[in-house]
């Protein structure tokens, strides 16, 4: 990633004018910051200005970490960017991707800058709306609940991620750019999904939503229980005997290629 910090009260102007000054050493990343360069020129920065004007005193209160840091484009769209290029979405032929729990569509906006056909689902949230909109990105709202079937898209997908997942927390909902769950102390986020929870989401995506071969991509956040956190080792290993690459820094990465539909062993 060119952008180390997550700067809500930057603009675009400011964030291409820190790419232009930097040393690339090598051909590779002056690519990279081509890539970056053009996505960034795409977004609307006076719709993003508006919102930090119209919003500037609720962003001074915001803590480090609260909704209004989306709006740092720049710095989302740099980080989309590295897991675009980690799936192989540069350069290759379209593929139909679904992104679950998509927040301001960062993502989705990468994608289809690509060429690729994007549905960025999430609950209803008015600022990630309109940081989305900014990117060109409709956002269909449909919430990921536990023992419950994703919504009906008439199509299958040919990848399915889900980025720094947050609809595994028990009672989580969005109350507000300031009003929300993270700015509870780290106990307050001692529920989360059950295996068997999680068994229901991966076997509706399986069944229901892959076209093949298929492949399902999740970066999970780190769960709190009792203010330490930790990543689902439950949940990784369960992938892992079913064919997952896994990887266990952080909250956990889980990618899971499929050339058909496999049956999940009951949990």
């Amino acid at each position: 990633m060119f952008f180390a910090d997550i700067a809500p009260l930057k603009s675009l102007d400011e964030r291409l004018r820190q790419l232009a000054d930097m040393n690339v050493p090598t051909p590779a990343i002056e690519r990279r910051r081509n890539l970056l360069t053009g996505l960034l020129k795409a977004v609307s920065e006076p719709s993003l200005a508006l919102i930090r004007e119209r919003d500037a005193n609720l962003i001074a209160r915001d803590i480090p970490q609260g909704w209004f840091k989306y709006l740092d484009c720049g710095y989302f769209i740099d980080h989309n960017l590295d897991v675009a290029e980690h799936l192989g979405l540069i350069g290759v032929p379209p593929l139909a991707i679904l992104d679950i729990g998509a927040g301001a569509g960062h993502f989705a906006f990468v994608c289809t800058s690509f060429g690729h056909d994007a549905t960025a689902i999430d609950v209803e949230a008015p600022l990630l709306e309109e940081i989305a909109a900014a990117m060109g990105v409709s956002r269909r709202i449909a919430r990921v609940e536990p023992d419950a079937r994703l919504p009906d898209f008439d199509r299958k997908f040919d990848l399915v991620v889900a980025e720094s997942t947050m609809f595994n927390i028990i009672g989580w909902k969005w109350r507000g750019p300031l009003e929300n769950d993270l700015r509870k102390p780290p106990h307050a986020f001692d529920r989360y999904w059950t295996l068997a929870q999680w068994h229901y989401l991966l076997a509706d995506l399986i069944d229901n939503q892959l076209r093949y071969p298929g492949r399902i991509y999740f970066h999970l956040n780190c769960e709190i229980h009792h203010g330490e956190h930790r990543c689902n080792t439950e949940l990784l290993n369960f992938c892992a005997a079913h064919g997952a690459v896994v990887r266990h820094e952080g909250g956990g990465f889980i990618d899971w290629r499929l050339t058909e539909p496999v049956t999940l062993a009951p949990v």
